[in-house]
């Protein structure tokens, strides 16, 4: 399926990132992880780990109001490569790959595969929450519930950050306590 879009159609990240987030985070160090939606659908700015960018993106400024809330620090900047995560979380797409222009295009094709990976990762890392951001993260776990009635698992859901920018209202991070002391070993100051 990929090969055909690609003769057809950008495809978003490159081929060279579409694994990034899982090659690049040690799975032994994974305190926690994030799901989101599909990488960005506009040219330059997919990477191949969720939410992270090579410049600063609608999601990424809600991600920091929210982060610099929990923190309680009004200078707080997110790098948007979100480098200060991706030691300890692993950044996850529902989509690895993307049209261009087009959200959710491969998710169907991405599903089993994420399906059965998040199966792995709630098996080898039981204590490892699962934050789901966004209605797309949610559907994926709750297919993979259903598949393999997963049970030791901490879930949070938050809405999608991109959905709260549309809204011109605040992304609220549930469980953005223990993600907060997760990524910066500190405690939320809210």
């Amino acid at each position: 399926m990929l090969i055909t879009e690609k003769q057809h159609f950008n495809v978003f990240p490159k081929q060279a990132n579409i694994f990034k987030a899982l090659e690049e985070t040690n799975p032994n160090d994974i305190k926690a992880v994030i799901i989101g939606q599909d990488p960005y659908p506009t040219a330059g700015q997919a990477i191949g780990v969720a939410f992270a960018s090579d410049t600063m993106t609608a999601s990424l400024d809600k991600i920091e109001e929210a982060l610099r809330l929990l923190l309680s620090d009004s200078k707080f900047i997110l790098r948007p490569s979100m480098t200060e995560f991706r030691s300890k979380v692993l950044l996850l797409n529902s989509a690895l790959t993307v049209r261009e222009g087009k959200p959710n295009a491969h998710y169907s094709f991405w599903q089993p595969f994420m399906v059965e990976l998040i199966k792995t990762i709630t098996e080898l890392c039981p204590d490892v929450p699962l934050f789901l951001w966004g209605t797309q993260a949610l559907k994926l776990f709750e297919v993979a519930l259903k598949k393999h009635k997963l049970t030791s698992t901490t879930i949070h859901i938050s809405e999608h950050p991109a959905f709260a920018a549309r809204r011109g209202k605040a992304f609220v991070i549930n469980g953005g306590d223990k993600l907060i002391k997760i990524v910066y070993g500190k405690k939320a100051c809210r």
